[in-house]
């Protein structure tokens, strides 16, 4: 973002809403699982698995969009650090952060290998893009900081972070499009 539309938005009091990129794709995204999911004409050609996912798919990314746009993983981080502050817990973080990725990809390993053989290409591409930004939106929530020094570094004039979200959404939307192409014959 230019300085000088930051320093607009800052004057104007919507510095809060000046990652305006994330909130709009999460939102897109969500829209778009509810219409993919609930369209009555793709349901003759997709498999019921598939309209599910996106059905489910929809309320977290509609979830995802409140928590971008009004700093949800910032309020998280603000209580949290107060709580472990409190119970003399502070100090133990690193602990609780290792045994909470762990724990994420335990869980993900088991999704993932007992589907995997079952599981269609787009299917495939479109549960790697959840994965991707489950893994980024889950980093930030168990940093008890408010940057982390991977997520946070900048490329390119934006954070890695919003990168690596928004490729995770992009390869999310390719795996439903390759499933559109795939359900009318096209692919």
């Amino acid at each position: 973002m230019s300085a000088a539309l930051q320093t607009l938005m800052a004057d104007n009091g919507w510095e809060a809403l000046s990652d305006w990129l994330r909130p709009l794709a999460y939102g897109l995204a969500a829209l778009l699982c509810a219409a993919l999911g609930s369209s009555e004409s793709l349901a003759l050609r997709t498999p019921r698995g598939m309209q599910q996912l996106w059905l489910r798919l929809s309320p977290m990314y509609l979830l995802l969009a409140a928590s971008a746009l009004f700093q949800g993983d910032v309020l998280w981080v603000h209580w949290a650090r107060d709580f472990a502050h409190a119970h003399q817990v502070y100090q133990d973080r690193r602990l609780f952060q290792l045994a909470s990725l762990l724990l994420l990809a335990a869980v993900g390993w088991k999704q993932w290998s007992s589907r995997r053989s079952r599981a269609s290409v787009p299917r495939t591409l479109l549960m790697m893009g959840v994965c991707g930004t489950l893994l980024v939106v889950l980093l930030r929530y168990v940093s008890f900081h408010y940057t982390d020094m991977v997520i946070d570094a900048l490329w390119l004039n934006q954070r890695v972070g919003t990168w690596l979200e928004l490729s995770s959404l992009g390869l999310a939307g390719l795996g439903s499009g390759l499933e559109i192409l795939r359900s009318y014959g096209h692919v």
